[in-house]
């Protein structure tokens, strides 16, 4: 079983550390205190841990349970994705308005890896709105949009499908994307041989 050393020396979180929790997740060095039978009513991946009582961990997601102390040592989660995605349940209506790029890919991460599938779903609704696979609309913007890559990545890494084809028109509308300045009189040539 793995266990920190430095357990009760690593920082608590400021705004979700619930005196009534009983439950801690512990994601980048940071210790978050919350509901049981919260993460299990929302999550199929933590009510699959949490009824088997740690014993087929089959995930790479969490290195361990300690029963006794009721730690969950969460390893592919970095603490910002898990701070977005309690957020996001904290506060939904605000989360939802103008939400800033970076908080939607961290709850996406979260989402995903934690499988909150309701909620990841409703993300993935969000980050559509921004980026419609109809590439008339994507392009009514004319806009470019300056996080293109970083969706191709979030896209990849989550399994988004559907989300690569405006993302690479995208990226394509984009300077210095591709080729550059090319002479086409040179590239006639080599294609000729």
């Amino acid at each position: 079983m793995y266990k920190p050393t430095r357990l009760y020396r690593m920082p608590r979180h400021e705004v979700f550390w619930l005196e009534d929790g009983n439950i801690t997740l512990e994601a980048s060095g940071i210790l978050f205190r919350v509901h049981r039978s919260w993460l299990v009513r929302h999550s199929e991946f933590f009510a699959t841990i949490f009824n088997d009582k740690g014993r087929h961990i089959g995930y790479d997601t969490v290195t361990g349970i300690d029963e006794d102390e009721q730690i969950c040592y969460l390893t592919k989660l970095e603490g910002k994705d898990l701070e977005a995605l309690l957020l996001f349940y904290d506060n939904p209506v605000v989360c939802c308005g103008d939400i800033r790029f970076s908080t939607l890919v961290s709850l996406i991460h979260a989402t995903t890896i934690l499988g909150f599938e309701a909620d990841r779903l409703q993300a993935l609704k969000l980050l559509a709105d921004d980026w419609p696979s109809d590439l008339d609309r994507l392009h009514a913007g004319s806009e470019l949009r300056s996080n293109a890559a970083q969706v191709a990545t979030l896209s990849r890494a989550c399994g988004i499908n559907g989300m690569l084809k405006p993302v690479f028109y995208e990226m394509a509308r984009t300077s210095g994307f591709g080729l550059g300045d090319v002479d086409e009189s040179s590239n006639s040539k080599i294609l000729s041989k």
